[in-house]
């Protein structure tokens, strides 16, 4: 179920950092994880954005192996939750504990990345 923005209940979840919500989602929908909004957005592009609650979000998404490959999701702009995520650099360790899962594509948007580790 999808409101008017396309944007699921775990969505709405990630963006908040709802946590607890979230893992009550994935636990009764597992595959609901592979639903995106309009812009192409999943859960954790979602959660990375979410300045004020990204840490805990985060986290649920990537305590579940099935879930890694969501790093790796291009949105309509080509870009991943990780270009998103280094814009804002606040939590850019929970992603990188995960690198090697992450595929470093082109997007359609230049993108420079640093951040301290």
């Amino acid at each position: 179920m999808k409101d008017a923005r396309s944007w699921t209940a775990l969505h709405i979840a990630a963006h908040r950092g709802h946590d607890r919500i979230m893992q009550e989602i994935l636990s009764s929908c597992p595959d609901c994880y592979e639903l995106v909004d309009d812009r192409g957005w999943n859960a954790l592009h979602f959660a990375v954005s979410s300045s004020r609650y990204a840490e805990a979000a985060v986290r649920v998404i990537l305590n579940h192996s099935s879930l890694c490959n969501l790093l790796n999701e291009k949105d309509a702009d080509g870009s991943t939750p990780l270009h998103y995520h280094s814009k804002s650099s606040q939590y850019v360790g929970s992603l990188m504990r995960h690198i090697e899962s992450i595929r470093w594509p082109s997007t359609k948007k230049t993108l420079t990345l640093t951040a301290s580790l």
